[in-house]
């Protein structure tokens, strides 16, 4: 009788105890509550707990994933491809920069929206005029002040018929300070129906210059992501009605 308690208790109450001696040996730790200050017991469960570890008596239904959680917390998450070039990373000079551009206008099928400081490089220039060439819609928003560059190709992709916003600061919602800076100084590309018919963006630190090609340290981010290709479409639309059609002196 004594024997088969003993053993009961110990079904029982094993699970826990093994739990409790984990979780002080190996994954412990303290915690301490913000709002009151109190600090209490903590248990650190790695990933891939429940998963490469077992508990009798613990289920073996896994843990939520954060992304499902991120998920139902109205966040948007994308599965990777390594396979197109979407969410993906770049640097110059280290990556060619200017050749992962060009191959994507080189990929476009129907729209090029482009908001860009300087605009020197010819081979960029060239991609979007052959592009215009079989039937691809660009628009471009540029700042003025960066127009009086005797390099600057915005005047040869008027000429070819590319359509040209100029930033006109007037037109801002910061035109009243004065004493701030004021330009469109933003470097993003958006292609409508591109590698595998999709829609992406092109952003980061990177002008269309030699300069940030051949040795500038510059950044670029190429994504897919409905939620955030939305948001760059929308601000294109903002700045080309704080912009007049561009007018060659």
């Amino acid at each position: 009788m004594k024997k088969s308690f003993i053993k009961k208790i110990v079904a029982y109450c094993s699970p826990l105890l093994l739990f409790i001696l984990l979780g002080s040996s190996y994954y412990g730790g303290t915690h301490t509550d913000s709002g009151t200050g109190r600090k209490g017991f903590a248990l650190k469960v790695p990933v891939s707990f429940n998963k490469t570890h077992f508990i009798v008596g613990l289920s073996a239904t896994p843990v939520q994933h954060r992304d499902e959680a991120i998920n139902q917390a109205g966040y948007e998450t994308v599965q990777e491809d390594d396979g197109v070039l979407c969410n993906k990373a770049y640097f110059s000079p280290d990556d060619d920069l200017q050749q992962k551009l060009i191959d994507l206008i080189n990929s476009e099928q129907e729209e090029i929206s482009l908001a860009i400081y300087a605009f020197t490089n010819k081979k960029i220039a060239d991609a979007l005029m052959a592009a215009h060439q079989r039937g691809v819609r660009i628009e471009i928003v540029v700042d003025p002040g960066f127009l009086s560059d005797r390099y600057t190709k915005i005047g040869l992709l008027h000429e070819h018929g590319i359509i040209v916003y100029m930033y006109n600061p007037q037109q801002s919602p910061t035109a009243r300070k004065k004493s701030m800076s004021n330009i469109m100084h933003n470097k993003f590309v958006l292609f409508k129906k591109n590698l595998d018919n999709q829609t992406m963006v092109w952003t980061g630190s990177f002008n269309f210059t030699n300069s940030a090609h051949l040795s500038n340290q510059e950044n670029v981010v190429v994504l897919n992501y409905p939620s955030i290709v939305r948001r760059y479409e929308h601000q294109f639309r903002e700045l080309k009605k704080r912009a007049m059609l561009y007018q060659p002196h």
